[in-house]
């Protein structure tokens, strides 16, 4: 009996050594396929029919979805997500590879910024996690953690693994789901105005290095209105049939009209609504000695405004409605 025992002890310990030295040569095997390898290699094979994004941090929950080939953003009514910001978040999914795999006794998920933040959201230990989906279908699912300070590379796992690798690429992208809107919403750099008409009172000038001058002949400084104007703060957007059948009690409170040297023109009504809210809406035109480029420009960015209203923060509504040339 005692040697029919030692024979079962001694077996025991032989598998139990053997399952160990298998799981170790599979997992260096794991690191070893994975080095160098594409994070989102899943994404980075489908392609064009990636078409859902849900990206979650301690900031909240940011939702990118697909439309007629444009990223859209579903808590902004589907309106545009910036060009700039979507393809610098995807130039870096298709180039982002496993660089070291972290050793198992370093591994410490909530001191890396790498607990799950669908689990843990209100953890300071909570990481930033990213969903890639084909329609429905996951593809990828990858939790992004704190920076390595030293070489800028950062920590991440896969949601399903705590498997720790350090990864190449950036993943400064914008935490918040309002930064994904295009900045600026409006741009009008203040060299290529011509003429600036407020509620119907112009001010002009003949060239761009000179002041603008009212009927009497005074300068008039503009400089801090075209900086509110280029740095619109932007709170909401609605399609025009939303916003006709939610604020049917709007009025038009304001009238920006503006010309350039080169013959675009944007008009600029300001609507307030009885909530004290004041919504924009932009369109544009040419005027007669308008370049061929002009009405190109139009034709390319005219979807961005027509039909659209933007909600402008309070202190920007302030300044905007309350703004007179003479």
């Amino acid at each position: 009996m005692k040697k029919t025992a030692k024979i079962v002890i001694l077996s025991i310990v032989i598998v139990s050594m053997l399952v160990a030295a298998f799981l170790g040569f599979m997992a260096w095997k794991q690191g070893t396929l994975l080095q160098g390898k594409l994070v989102f290699a899943k994404s980075f094979d489908a392609g064009s029919k990636v078409n859902h994004i849900i990206i979650t941090n301690k900031d909240g929950v940011i939702e990118l979805k697909q439309v007629e080939g444009y990223w859209r953003l579903p808590k902004y009514n589907d309106y545009y997500a910036d060009f700039g910001v979507i393809k610098n978040f995807f130039d870096n999914l298709n180039s982002s590879a496993y660089l070291v795999k972290v050793p198992d006794g370093d591994k410490k998920l909530a001191d890396f910024l790498l607990l799950n933040p669908v689990e843990n959201l209100e953890n300071s230990g909570a990481g930033t996690l990213i969903q890639i989906y084909t329609d429905d279908v996951l593809l990828d699912s990858v939790i992004v953690g704190m920076r390595d300070t030293e070489k800028g590379y950062f920590l991440a796992r896969h949601a399903d693994s705590d498997n720790v690798w350090l990864v190449g690429g950036s993943y400064d992208f914008p935490s918040e789901v309002k930064m994904w809107l295009p900045s600026p919403i409006l741009e009008i750099p203040l060299s290529a105005v011509e003429m600036l008409g407020v509620d119907g009172n112009l001010i002009s000038r003949r060239m761009s290095i000179e002041d603008f001058h009212d009927r009497l002949g005074l300068s008039v400084n503009v400089s801090w209105l075209f900086h509110n104007l280029s740095s619109l703060d932007v709170y909401g957007v609605m399609p025009e049939d939303e916003f006709v059948a939610k604020y049917s009690d709007a009025k038009l409170a304001k009238i920006y009209d503006i010309s350039t040297f080169y013959g675009l023109r944007f008009e600029l009504d300001l609507y307030k609504t009885e909530d004290n809210q004041a919504w924009l809406n932009i369109k544009l035109s040419t005027d007669s000695i308008a370049l061929s480029a002009v009405s190109d420009y139009i034709k390319d960015n005219l979807f961005l405004y027509e039909g659209w209203y933007f909600q402008i923060s309070p202190r920007q509504r302030d300044y905007l409605m309350s703004y007179t040339l003479l």
